[in-house]
């Protein structure tokens, strides 16, 4: 993944006809460089999490009115905001103090209140390619996947949810 700043750096200079960036146009590539990263891991570490609110959430609406539309943020900013719920309303585990931090930064973690309003521009792209490729990478099985939505499953099953033995 380190190739990619470079790329868009070379991506953003050729659109400056050669010329060295804005110190605007630089914090802003930074900026959603940050965002794209941190959002990859919080979507691959909160997909348990949102897949099981969801499928809850869902299981509610289904009991009490099946013609209300369904919920589904796993393909929009949504996903950040019920990530940033379900954080704020379970603590993590133990040693999780650092990625947590990581979250903050971009309004999702436990001690933040996520709202894609208050995104900037270049934070709102990084956070909406990073759902697209953690997607991907889902979907392919990456390594490393599996350890890290096993970490999120065990999370979610040591907090005693109800929602846990769902799914």
């Amino acid at each position: 993944m380190r190739h990619l700043i470079p790329l868009a750096l070379l991506a953003v200079l050729a659109a400056c006809g050669g010329e060295a960036p804005s110190t605007d146009t630089r914090a802003a590539l930074v900026e959603d460089q940050y965002a794209y990263h941190v959002g990859v891991l919080a979507y691959l570490y909160g997909y348990p999490l949102v897949e099981a609110y969801r499928r809850e959430h869902n299981d509610r609406l289904a009991e009490t009115d099946s013609a209300l539309p369904t919920l589904d943020p796993m393909r929009s900013l949504g996903f950040f905001e019920i990530l940033n719920l379900q954080l704020r309303a379970t603590p993590p585990e133990a040693g999780s103090e650092l990625l947590m931090a990581e979250f903050d930064a971009i309004g999702v973690g436990p001690n933040s209140s996520f709202s894609d309003a208050a995104l900037s521009p270049a934070a709102k792209r990084g956070l909406e390619r990073a759902i697209r490729d953690a997607r991907v990478m889902l979907e392919a099985g990456k390594p490393g996947t599996a350890d890290l939505l096993g970490r999120a499953a065990a999370y979610r099953a040591g907090q005693g949810s109800e929602s846990a033995s769902e799914g």
